[in-house]
């Protein structure tokens, strides 16, 4: 091995001129590795210039690492024009997976155990760089903990006000989840997630434990069938969404409710003062099917509605073994002569002779004289004279008979008309839940 100390004659990196000391494998300056020791100008032929100290192996124009008095001293390794005080220079490369000690990071702090703190820049798109808690014996995830013994974190924010603060948009990346048997699991580690596929009942969600109490959990239930998806006692009804935190051992919604405000399930019916159609409630107005959202269509025909809404018009609801949402009876009625009152008008008289017995005469009842033997009406002759108390004695008996009486209609003979049975009411507007 030879070993020169002073100039070598040779030009390495950006200097024109190397002094130092240079050990070589052998006597030959081009043959063989070559590591050195390097200090002196950038420039021989000029008094000013930044000074510089490098260490390098091998006729390169790298050198491990090089210092320079620029700028009040910069240290470079990987590049001989560090433009800060400290430059580190790789390769862009994407992540190593976890398990791999020797990983494709430009930077490393390193444990005296199994775990490495990895620096580095993206070679693909969308660039930019990244810092990586890594795992150098496991493909098991290890924790990146910043200001673990206090302080603020900020995001796009030189003054954060909170333990973190962003200033901007956070997004939940979501998860998609598919129904199997009207079930679904939550896997661990996710904020979001988005319920799809085919439920013929309720679904029924299960979640994991959250490691710490106030995680928040998001729920969008995109199933079709129009079910309600519950999760710890709480559901979110088919096309709505849903936020959850963990508290106190269960996941809890952040309305307060216990079925997502109210349980709405397909097929439910509520009256409301609201004029159209709002959140899958839609009105009973007998409007054609075809007229609703296809995931409405599908939810009334799963309940009997083929071609048309009900309309729910001037009528009340009644469990009366019809067929749901079919119209029947009215609103009057006419009464049928089996369903008046059971009644008889009826009269008699006696059917005897009556002991009255009388004649018609004239000058009230009595001769106009005292003269006798005068004709009355009745024919007969009347004797006596015209005294007080004097009786005629061929008087007109009255013969045994019967009287017949008519009476008018009880309506006074007008048409019969039906009668009106709707009591007063307050007129309100009648929905069902299909969903949206």
């Amino acid at each position: 091995m030879d070993i020169n100390i002073g100039e070598d004659g040779y030009s390495y990196g950006n200097r024109a001129e190397n002094f130092g000391i240079n050990m070589k494998s052998s006597s030959s300056s081009s043959t063989g590795p070559i590591s050195r020791i390097n200090f002196g100008d950038v420039s021989t032929s000029s008094t000013t210039g930044n000074r510089y100290l490098s260490f390098s192996v091998g006729r390169t124009s790298n050198e491990l690492m090089y210092l320079t008095d620029a700028n009040s001293g910069r240290v470079g390794i990987g590049t001989v024009s560090p433009t800060n005080k400290l430059v580190v220079k790789g390769a862009n490369a994407q992540p190593s997976a976890l398990g791999i000690e020797d990983t494709n990071a430009t930077l490393r702090v390193d444990g005296s155990t199994s775990h490495a703190l990895d620096f580095g820049t993206y070679t693909n798109a969308p660039f930019g760089s990244y810092i990586s808690s890594q795992n150098k014996t496991s493909a098991t995830g290890l924790p990146l903990v910043l200001n673990p013994v206090g302080g603020n974190v900020g995001i796009a924010t030189a003054s954060p006000g909170t333990t973190l603060d962003v200033n901007g948009a956070i997004t939940n990346r979501e998860t998609v989840l598919s129904v199997s048997g009207n079930a679904v699991a939550i896997p661990p580690n996710v904020s979001q997630v988005r319920i799809t596929g085919a439920a013929t009942a309720n679904v029924s969600i299960s979640a994991p434990v959250a490691p710490n109490a106030g995680q928040r959990l998001i729920v969008y239930n995109n199933t079709t069938g129009g079910f309600g998806t519950t999760l710890d006692g709480v559901t979110v009804p088919n096309g709505n969404v849903l936020e959850y935190v963990f508290s106190n051992s269960y996941w809890r919604s952040t309305d307060g409710g216990t079925a997502g405000a109210v349980p709405q399930n397909i097929g439910d019916v509520k009256p409301s003062f609201s004029n159209s159609d709002h959140n899958g409630w839609v009105k009973l107005d007998g409007r054609p099917l075809g007229n609703l959202t296809i995931t409405q269509r599908g939810a009334a025909n799963s309940i009997g509605f083929s071609s048309y809404l009900p309309n729910a018009s001037n009528s009340y609801l009644v469990q009366n073994n019809t067929a749901l949402g079919s119209i029947s009876s009215n609103n009057n009625r006419t009464i049928s002569r089996g369903q008046l009152p059971d009644f008889q008008l009826s009269g008699a008289t006696s059917s005897v002779a009556p002991s009255i017995r009388y004649d018609i005469i004239y000058n009230n009842g009595k001769p106009s004289d005292n003269v006798q033997s005068r004709t009355f009406l009745a024919g007969k002759i009347g004797t006596g004279w015209r005294e007080e108390n004097n009786r005629n004695t061929n008087v007109l008996a009255q013969d045994q008979h019967n009287h017949t009486f008519t009476t008018n209609s009880v309506n006074g003979g007008v048409a019969q008309q039906s009668i009106n049975i709707q009591p007063q009411s307050l007129s309100v507007n009648m929905f069902v839940y299909l969903g949206k």
